[in-house]
């Protein structure tokens, strides 16, 4: 926390976010500060000052702790790669989210995408596991928080999109998304979740579950909607699916509209683009985020949404 006697204004007389004092630390207390001891954990601690914005950052300071998030974790591991030239997918933070242990993940030369969908936020504990199904943008960084706030005793496992061509229906997510989770817990009861599309994933999820004799024991949608219910109709052209992404990303809207004809696309990439321009103007994604991280997020996004609007919930008989 930043103490100010007054907040700085823009000419308009509204806050300007961009004038606000950065902390002089946002990661562990200066008496927990461990300094990097080898070229990697200095490597890897010098990509996390420049990523988040804080120095001096100690091997045992925590990403997500000082204020790591998905398009920040994006970022990070594409300097490392640059830097370091090891390729990680994102998820290796949950695994390793000091300095030490992914400079540790880096030296053992296991660093690689794992292809399973199913990710361990928390894998131990002494209470049944919790699976949380990732939201429309297919990533599960987002319930970082809500693995901390449950506590040491409650496992947690996020299942991840495996991309634009990992599922065509929330049908087919489904079945296999229960497969991984099968490999974690063969039997039940089975406690499942999601926020947002993750909920719709689960309720299938679910429902097939109570087919094949199993027990839910809970499930858990978090501001979720089945469109076909509320007889929202698909969006089918890509300016449109373009301007939605750009709300999910955080750009307000009337920065990108007047840039997006509502036609059919002529070239999506250039829409895309012009959204990544508006969210770097507008603050929503790091300024140095490149476009193809951003197209294959769209790609994913775009997959993902199409996915829900053509879904057709049957019953389901538990809560």
């Amino acid at each position: 926390f930043v103490v100010l006697d007054e907040f700085p204004l823009t000419p308009n007389g509204k806050t300007d976010r961009r004038a606000l004092p950065a902390p002089e630390r946002a990661g562990a207390p200066a008496s927990r500060y461990v300094a990097p001891r080898d070229a990697v954990e200095m490597a890897v601690a010098g990509v996390w000052e420049e990523v988040l914005g804080a120095s001096p950052v100690g091997v045992r300071d925590n990403f997500f702790e000082m204020g790591g998030h998905s398009l920040l974790a994006v970022r990070l591991m594409a300097r490392l790669e640059s830097v370091l030239g090891a390729r990680l997918p994102l998820t290796t933070l949950f695994a390793a989210p000091t300095v030490e242990e992914l400079a540790a993940v880096l030296r053992s030369g296991e660093a690689g995408v794992d292809a399973s969908p199913l990710v361990p936020v928390r894998a131990s504990g002494s209470k049944p596991p919790l699976f949380f199904v990732h939201p429309v943008g297919g990533d599960v960084l987002c319930y970082a928080p809500l693995g901390r706030h449950l506590g040491a005793e409650q496992p947690l496992y996020a299942l991840r999109a495996r991309g634009p061509d990992g599922g065509s229906t929330v049908e087919a997510m489904a079945a296999d998304y229960l497969d991984s989770l099968r490999a974690v817990l063969p039997a039940g009861p089975y406690r499942l979740g999601g926020w947002s599309m993750g909920g719709v994933v689960a309720f299938e999820m679910a429902r097939r579950l109570e087919a094949a004799g199993e027990t839910v024991e809970s499930l858990v949608l978090v501001d979720s909607l089945a469109p076909a219910l509320a007889g929202l109709e698909v969006p089918r052209d890509e300016a449109t699916l373009v301007r939605t992404f750009a709300a999910d990303l955080g750009v307000p809207l009337d920065a990108v509209l007047p840039a997006l004809p509502a036609g059919p696309a002529a070239d999506t990439r250039e829409y895309v683009r012009l959204v990544l321009d508006a969210a770097r103007k507008a603050g929503a994604v790091p300024p140095d985020l490149g476009f193809e991280q951003v197209w294959q997020m769209y790609e994913t996004f775009r997959a993902n949404l199409r996915a829900m609007y053509g879904y057709r919930p049957g019953p389901y008989g538990g809560k």
